[in-house]
């Protein structure tokens, strides 16, 4: 799990070496997306549950979502948050909501994508209030920052 980062961020899907999916964190920036400095990663090698992936439906866009859910909702390593595929028991609740962001966000996505962390943090407060909202994670309950448009 990357360490803890500024308010903001964004994450980053794309296509590596040999065709492996990899997100990354990066700073955002406005304008050209060349030169964004790179915060951290999400793990990428096939883990005995497989890698991420997105742009479709299946166990990739779910690993995927729960790295993002549970980074941005700051629930921590995937593994404790409740979202993991095993061993660690789980949040019905999380998983439900994993399994949305998968089929709303993730399987929509192209191969190269980019997605701000308050568009996240927007998708699933939104989720909460209408499915769980008394389940809502801490980060949730306090505004949301929304960055200045150029």
């Amino acid at each position: 799990m990357p360490e803890p980062l500024p308010e903001d961020y964004t994450y980053h899907g794309f296509r590596g070496e040999n065709d492996v999916p990899r997100i990354v964190i990066e700073e955002p920036k406005q304008g050209k997306t060349e030169h964004h400095r790179v915060l951290g990663e999400f793990p990428s090698f096939a883990s005995p549950d497989g890698g991420l992936g997105w742009g479709y439906d299946g166990d990739g866009p779910s690993r995927a979502a729960a790295e993002v859910l549970a980074h941005a909702l700051e629930l921590g390593a995937v593994a404790q948050s409740g979202m993991a595929f095993r061993p660690a028991p789980q949040d019905k609740v999380r998983i439900r909501m994993r399994e949305a962001f998968c089929q709303e966000v993730l399987t929509q996505l192209p191969d190269t994508w980019r997605l701000r962390r308050c568009v996240v943090l927007r998708w699933a407060h939104s989720w909460y209030l209408q499915q769980a909202p008394d389940a809502m994670p801490p980060v949730l309950q306090k505004p949301i920052s929304v960055p200045p448009t150029m």
